[in-house]
């Protein structure tokens, strides 16, 4: 048996993933989704993007499974808006 099997038992239940609007500098914005048991989930940042395309900006926040149906994004700060993909994966 894997170590990892042993960590998470018997393996994925549900992966959900989507990206946010476009959320204002030290903005915030949450998400629901389908029920997850948070003691056996994992939230997955895939990537923050500035939405302004004319110059390059540092895109930066974070995610939070706030509950087991929701997850609340923050944007960290800067002038720019900003949109984040995430995963989240349930495992048994």
């Amino acid at each position: 048996m894997s170590v990892l099997t042993q960590f998470i038992g018997g393996g994925i239940k549900s992966v959900q993933r989507g990206v946010t609007g476009s959320v204002v500098a030290s903005g915030t914005e949450t998400i629901t989704i389908n029920a997850v048991d948070t003691s056996k989930s994992v939230l997955i940042n895939l990537g923050v993007a500035t939405t302004n395309t004319g110059t390059f900006y540092t895109a930066q926040g974070y995610l939070e499974l706030t509950n087991s149906t929701t997850i609340t994004y923050t944007n960290g700060g800067g002038s720019n808006s900003c949109k984040c993909a995430w995963q989240i994966v349930e495992y048994y």
